[in-house]
């Protein structure tokens, strides 16, 4: 895989997500495509223990599947029991269908390497710039304890039409996983006669607007529309970090 090393991430990333309730941690493995073209896939999604005898048991999970472009896909979850002291690995490999590593990310439980810092759960994070700590993304700090604040979803709408892209743009948000510190914003202005113009801005930038239509499916379709211009956005202020942070 060292041949591929500084491709990782740049086209499909590959994301666990961790939600720690306290006897219990939920690792949920996500791909994101980065590109406008549908991909096929293949993802593991793999746990290594260790044993007080030093043994490791491997559990995994593979499957293939298709990533549109500019979408995000939940891949797996996989649920552990926080146990004092054992040592576990997560890792999440996305190959394409020819085997070539794409995507990869990695958590370690209880490291066992003698640094101090590393006796909790810690995210082994692409973006992170080796031996620094740091992370290339400022859009998605470094998560304290597997938790960082996330942007919000604001509705300001004025008519049920308002209100039913809300529901269906913030469904397809949610399910998506997508976590970011930026705040998204669905507003409704009126228009001409009965019509109304919804807009959908990230932080107070438009990305995309269209005139209200009381059809359910036409609704839907628009709320697609919005999500993807909304995760390209978010995309493109990622990359534009990225560069000034490496300038």
């Amino acid at each position: 895989m060292t041949s591929y090393s500084q491709l990782l991430n740049k086209e499909i990333k590959a994301e666990i997500r961790i939600n720690d309730s306290g006897e219990f941690i939920e690792f949920t493995a996500l791909a994101e495509n980065l590109t406008l073209a549908d991909r096929s896939l293949q993802y593991e999604f793999s746990t290594f223990t260790k044993d007080e005898n030093g043994n490791t048991t491997k559990n995994s999970q593979d499957n293939r599947f298709v990533l549109e472009g500019q979408n995000i896909k939940e891949l797996s979850k996989v649920t552990v029991n926080k146990v004092e002291g054992k040592r576990m690995i997560i890792l999440l490999i996305i190959n394409d269908i020819d085997g070539k590593p794409l995507g990869q990310d990695r958590i370690v439980l209880n490291d066992d390497s003698g640094d101090d810092d590393n006796t909790i759960v810690i995210k082994k994070n692409t973006d992170e710039q080796p031996g620094t700590g740091q992370y290339n993304n400022q859009d998605m700090a470094k998560p304290q304890d597997g938790y960082f604040m996330e942007g919000l979803v604001v509705e300001n709408s004025i008519t049920k039409m308002g209100r039913d892209f809300y529901t269906l743009f913030y469904s397809k948000y949610y399910l998506s996983g997508l976590k970011s510190g930026k705040d998204i914003i669905i507003e409704e202005q009126p228009a001409r006669g009965r019509v109304t113009r919804i807009s959908v801005k990230v932080e107070n930038q438009l990305v995309w607007q269209f005139f209200s239509n009381p059809s359910r499916d036409y609704l839907k379709q628009q709320a697609e529309v919005s999500f993807n211009k909304v995760l390209a956005r978010l995309q493109q202020i990622s990359k534009t970090q990225e560069s000034i942070t490496r300038y």
